[in-house]
């Protein structure tokens, strides 16, 4: 027995040791969280602002010291889990810290309603550090208060009715020749990637006024432009082999194509059009449009420098023409909002038409009664499409079930209060658009376009923040027409081509929220070919 002791003691010895290693690694885990924690909290006080004493921050977990919350976000993003375990745990708004900052996330249309219409006073854009060394601090998306005022009055111009009927000849040619390509592949094929090549062209077309001189110019510009996009949700690190680096390097490579086409633009622009030497023709595209804008004002502001040059020598701050710098920036952001958002909603669209047959059906009766389904069309125009009323209400539910971005980021201008909390002074915003049309709709996992009928949906106050793809208030996506309008194009053209199609293995693809909404496996679909189209009966595409 005294042997037995005698073996044992040593073994409790390391039982102990080990106990107390354990021990004094969760005291050291949980002190550091506490210290984390009080500093984050030290950062949110705003002696300026008496909301400090009067209401608390936001409910939440601040993670692990620096990395904050960012390994459980990366897990748990695709699925949305981040977001709902939390929402679960402490409510619509709650606190938490990844990728380097301290946040606040809110959901719900009220919520989200103050937010989006505080631009300027409570609220200005803060998107990710890659996102904004990437398009450019210049951009739409990126520029703040008059500049962004001033950029976003140009490019509306570009999206008027007249201006996006005028789209539709060249989009409906690109997007009918892509999709009947899908009709001679007699082997597996996937199409995601055949869709981004279809929004990139049109948007480049319509956005920029590009065109490709040959297939390898196209194809290469595509590749630069899609693996830029891929890396603009990067870590902000400049290191070699890095995704900002790589997403850098493709800004600078599609930078200097556009210089010369941005340059030759405002060449014959300032000829009035007169300069055929460089063999440009005349343009119709978004870009189009804000020169001519801009160009006008120019030219309203000189004459107003005549007649009191002392005056307006005194104002540094008046705005007299875009730099190429600032043309650059803003061409890459406009293609990139035609390209990326627009290829993923369509996916997702054809997504649930492939689970939903009966709405299928319903989109379908509706494009034959209005003779988008007979012989070619040559004479599509907007007035056409806006009788498709069925399909309008389709593609708003499949946006509310699948928006193509999860949601948007907002910097706090000043310390203020929302939903009885405290938003303090530079803290980032994200408003959750997916979370909030999960919250706002009834039986939300349930596909139903009715929803927005003319009898269930008006466009009023109430409903104005409820149903958000394409954000809100002085922010509200300028091209979200263009958008719809591509769209239904592709639509038309692919009811056009084929009666019905189907999963590839009746499974719906698994999908990646980042950069936007998209299928991770290419999304292959097995197609019945329309047989006053293609008459050799199924043709299936799996790549």
């Amino acid at each position: 027995m005294a042997g037995l002791w005698m073996l044992l003691i040593p073994l409790w010895g390391q039982i102990a040791s080990v106990c107390s290693y354990c021990l004094s690694t969760v005291i050291l885990f949980y002190a550091s969280k506490t210290i984390w924690r009080w500093y984050i909290f030290s950062t949110a006080n705003d002696r300026t602002s008496t909301l400090t004493r009067d209401f608390p921050l936001p409910p939440g977990d601040f993670g692990i010291p620096f990395l904050g919350e960012t390994l459980s976000w990366a897990r748990q993003v695709n699925g949305s889990a981040f977001n709902l375990i939390r929402r679960k745990k402490y409510g619509n708004i709650f606190s938490t810290h990844f990728l380097g900052r301290a946040m606040v996330k809110i959901t719900g249309a009220e919520n989200v309603r103050q937010i989006l219409q505080g631009e300027h006073d409570k609220v200005t854009t803060i998107w990710p550090t890659t996102i904004r060394k990437i398009l450019g601090e210049h951009s739409i998306a990126n520029s703040v208060g008059e500049e962004h005022r001033h950029l976003r009055k140009f490019a509306m111009k570009g999206f008027t009715h007249s201006a996006l009927n005028s789209y539709i000849s060249n989009a409906k040619k690109i997007i009918s020749e892509k999709v009947k390509q899908w009709t001679d592949t007699a082997g597996p094929r996937k199409i995601y990637d055949d869709i981004l090549q279809m929004t990139f062209e049109v948007s480049a077309k319509a956005m920029v006024g590009l065109t490709f001189p040959s297939n390898d110019d196209r194809n290469k510009a595509f590749s630069t432009f899609h693996e830029m996009v891929k890396n603009l949700f990067s870590l902000p690190y400049d290191l070699p082999f890095s995704g900002f680096r790589k997403g850098y390097q493709c800004k600078e490579i599609l930078h200097a194509m556009l210089h010369e086409h941005l340059t030759k633009k405002i060449k014959r622009l300032q000829c009035n059009g007169n300069d055929g030497d460089d063999g440009i023709q005349e343009d119709n595209d978004v870009m189009q449009y804000i020169l001519e804008a801009d160009m006008e004002e120019n030219r309203k502001k000189q004459l107003h420098c005549w007649d009191s040059d002392s005056e307006r020598s005194g104002d540094e701050n008046e705005k007299c023409g875009f730099t190429i710098e600032e043309l650059k920036q803003n061409a890459v952001e406009l293609m990139f909002a035609g390209f990326q958002t627009t290829g993923s909603s369509i996916s997702s669209l054809m997504i649930q038409l492939a689970k939903h047959s009966d709405v299928r059906k319903k989109v379908e009766d509706e494009l034959e009664e209005h003779g988008f389904l007979g012989a070619e069309d040559s004479e599509i125009n907007l007035e056409r499409i806006q009788k498709l009323t069925y399909l309008e209400q389709v593609i708003k539910e499949t946006l509310r079930v699948m928006p193509p971005i999860l949601g948007g980021y907002r910097r706090a201008l000043k310390t203020f209060e929302i939903g009885g909390y405290r938003i303090p002074k530079d803290w980032t915003i994200i408003y959750n658009i997916r979370d909030t049309h999960e919250y706002e709709f009834e039986d939300d996992t349930e596909f139903n376009p009715e929803r927005f009928s003319r009898q269930n949906w008006t466009e009023n106050r109430h409903n104005r923040f409820r149903w958000l793809p394409f954000g809100g208030g002085a922010r509200t996506c300028v091209g979200k027409e263009f958008a719809k309008l591509m769209i239904k194009l592709a639509t038309i053209e692919l009811f056009r081509n084929f009666q019905s199609w189907e999963f590839d293995g009746g499974k719906q693809p698994p999908m990646f929220p980042i950069p936007t909404l998209h299928p991770t496996n290419g999304l292959p679909l097995i197609y019945t070919p329309r047989q006053n189209t293609v008459s050799n009966g199924n043709v299936q595409f799996n790549n």
